[in-house]
C-alpha cells in the first residue's frame, strides 16, 4: 500500500488486478452487483475529449494519453509523475533555509532603499507566503536589529582587513543639508590592499546636530577615526574648499600631528571636482543672459504634461527622435547647464515648430542663441570630462590631477584670444577663481618648500656678513636633506614623471598669476 497525497492506492507489480473495486447490493433482486471498476488514475487525470478521441490529461505536467485502450500505461505514467512531484517537493522544503532568506530581504532593504515598515506590509507577506510557507516575518525592529548585525559582520571584516595591510588610509568627507534642514555628513576611506587592490568603505553616515562649526565636525571625524583604529594611518583628507573646513583639519592636524606624514603638510587635500565646480560657475554667471530664452523655453515646455506632449508631437512630425527629455539646469550645478544646453540644441528646430502648438510661447530663442549654445557646450565639454575623471572610484587621480589643471589655465588663457565676446568674458571670471588651483591644490608649494628648505641647508654654516652673498657650505644641514629627502619621496608618490612635473611647477611660476586682491 502506497500513500499519495493522503489516498490510499492498490497498486500490484504483478499480473493480478490492478483496480479498487466498489461493490453496491442491487435493490432489485436482493443481491449484490459488481461496479464498473474505477482506476485511481482518474485522480490525477480528467477526460478530455479531442475530436471525438477520449484522451486523458495529466494534472502534473497537462500531457494528453489516450484513454480508449485501458489504463495500464496511464498507471504508469501517474506514478511517474508522483515521484517527480514528491521529489521536487521534498528538495524545495528542504534546501530552503530561513536565515538565508532573512538575509536576503535585508540585504533587498538596504540596496534598493526601502523603508523598514516594508516587511510588515500585507502584500510583502502574502506573496512570501505563497512563494516559501517556511519563510519567517519579521517586524520593522527585527529587520532593524538584522540590519545591524549586516553592517557590525562588515565591519568586522575590514577592520581584519586593515590589520593585515602597511598602506596608509585616505578620508574623503562631505556633509550636506536636506529639504528638512537636518545636516548629514559621510566619512569614506579608501585603501590599497597586499594585492594593491583600490577598496573604498563608508566609515559613517552622521546626523550632525547643530552648530555645523568646525569643532563639532572634527569631534565627529575624530571619534570615527578612533572606532575604526585608524588614528595612525592617516594619510590625506579631501573635503570641500569652505573656511569650516579649513579651519576643522587645522584641529585634526594638531590633535594627530605626530603620526601624520612630512607632519601633516600634505594632509588637507582639497576637492578638485568642487573647485572646478567654482570655476565654472563663476564663468557661467557672466554670460547668464545669454543663455536665458533657452532656459525660459525648456522651463515653457515642461510646465505640464500637456505642453509635453505637443513638443514630443512636434519631434516625431520632423522626424526628430525623442530619447533625450528636457532638462533644465540647477544653479549649484554647473554641469546642469551643460546638460541643458546639449539637449536643447538636438531638438533646436523642434522649438521653432512647437510654437504653433502654443500661443503662449513667447520666448522662442533666436539664432544668435543657439550659436553661443553652441559655442558653449563645445568649451564646457573640457570642464565636464574633467569633472567625470576627477570623481573616479576605481583608480587613483591624485598623481594625474596637476597635468589637467595645468590643460585648464592653459585652455582658459586661450579663451581670452576667443572672437566671441562671452567666451572672452568667462574666461577671465574663471581666470578670477584660479588661485584656488594654483595655491590650494597641488603644485606650488612643493616648490616653494623646496626652496625654503634649501635655504635653511645653506645658511646654516653660512657667513652673517650682510655685504657678502652667503656661500654653499660644503656640508649641509643633514636635517635639511632628511626633510629634502622626504618631501622628494612625496613628490613622486604624487607625480609619476618628476622631470615633467619640474618643467611644469617652472612654467607655470613663469606666467603672470592673479593677485589675490583683485578677486
Amino acid at each position: 500500500m502506497t500513500s499519495f497525497e493522503g489516498s490510499q492506492v492498490n497498486v500490484s507489480t504483478g499480473s493480478g488486478n490492478n483496480e479498487v473495486e466498489d461493490v453496491e447490493p442491487s435493490s432489485a433482486s436482493g443481491g449484490s452487483k459488481r461496479k464498473r471498476k474505477t482506476s485511481f488514475v482518474w485522480n490525477y487525470k480528467i477526460r478530455v475529449d479531442v475530436n471525438g478521441v477520449m484522451m486523458a490529461k495529466c494534472n502534473f505536467c497537462e500531457k494528453l494519453l489516450n484513454a480508449t485502450k485501458g489504463t495500464s500505461s496511464l498507471r504508469k505514467h501517474v506514478l511517474k509523475c508522483l515521484d517527480d512531484h514528491q521529489e521536487a517537493t521534498h528538495s524545495t522544503n528542504t534546501s530552503f533555509d530561513p536565515n538565508v532568506g532573512k538575509s536576503k530581504v535585508v540585504k533587498m532593504i538596504i540596496m534598493h532603499e526601502l523603508p523598514l515598515r516594508f516587511v510588515e506590509y500585507t502584500g510583502f507577506q502574502e506573496m512570501m507566503g505563497y512563494c516559501q510557507p517556511r519563510f519567517e516575518s519579521m517586524s520593522r525592529n527585527t529587520l532593524k536589529s538584522e540590519i545591524f548585525k549586516l553592517y557590525n559582520m562588515k565591519k568586522d571584516k575590514t577592520l581584519k582587513l586593515l590589520d593585515s595591510i602597511e598602506s596608509k588610509v585616505a578620508i574623503t568627507t562631505d556633509m550636506w543639508t536636506s529639504s528638512t534642514k537636518m545636516g548629514y555628513m559621510v566619512v569614506t576611506m579608501h585603501f590599497i590592499d597586499k594585492s594593491w587592490v583600490l577598496h573604498s568603505r563608508i566609515m559613517r553616515f552622521i546626523h550632525v546636530l547643530s552648530p555645523h562649526d568646525a569643532t563639532s565636525l572634527g569631534e565627529q571625524l575624530v571619534t570615527c577615526f578612533y572606532d575604526w583604529n585608524v588614528d595612525r594611518k592617516l594619510s590625506a583628507i579631501t573635503v570641500d574648499n569652505c573656511s569650516t573646513n579649513d579651519c576643522m583639519i587645522e584641529k585634526i592636524k594638531n590633535k594627530f600631528c605626530d603620526a601624520l606624514m612630512l607632519g601633516g603638510r600634505l594632509f588637507h587635500m582639497r576637492c578638485c571636482a568642487h573647485i572646478l565646480n567654482l570655476v565654472v560657475r563663476d564663468g557661467l554667471k557672466v554670460i547668464a543672459d545669454g543663455i536665458e530664452k533657452i532656459r525660459d523655453s525648456i522651463c515653457f515646455w515642461i510646465a505640464s504634461s500637456k505642453r509635453i506632449e505637443a513638443f514630443e508631437n512636434a519631434a516625431n512630425q520632423l522626424k526628430i527622435k525623442y530619447t533625450k527629455k528636457l532638462v533644465l539646469d540647477c544653479p549649484t550645478r554647473w554641469n546642469s547647464t551643460y546638460f541643458m544646453l546639449s539637449v536643447a540644441l538636438i531638438y533646436k528646430d523642434v522649438f521653432v515648430r512647437a510654437q504653433h502648438y502654443e500661443p503662449q510661447y513667447k520666448c522662442l530663442p533666436d539664432e544668435s542663441d543657439w550659436q553661443l549654445a553652441i559655442i558653449m557646450v563645445e568649451h564646457l565639454k573640457l570642464f565636464y570630462k574633467l569633472t567625470e575623471f576627477f570623481s573616479g572610484t576605481k583608480y587613483p587621480t591624485a598623481n594625474l590631477v596637476f597635468p589637467m589643471i595645468c590643460k585648464v589655465r592653459e585652455t582658459m588663457n586661450g579663451w581670452l584670444n576667443s572672437r566671441c565676446s562671452e567666451i572672452q568674458a568667462m574666461a577671465r571670471a574663471c581666470l578670477l577663481r584660479t588661485k584656488h588651483i594654483d595655491a590650494a591644490i597641488i603644485g606650488l608649494d612643493f616648490m616653494e618648500q623646496r626652496d625654503r628648505l634649501k635655504d635653511k641647508g645653506c645658511r646654516k654654516k653660512a657667513k652673517t656678513n650682510p655685504t657678502t652673498r652667503p656661500s654653499k657650505p660644503d656640508h649641509p644641514d643633514p636635517t635639511a636633506l632628511r626633510q629634502m629627502s622626504l618631501l622628494k619621496a612625496n613628490v613622486f608618490a604624487f607625480f609619476p614623471h618628476p622631470l615633467s612635473l619640474s618643467r611644469s611647477l617652472r612654467s607655470v611660476k613663469s606666467k603672470p598669476m592673479i593677485a589675490a586682491s583683485q578677486v
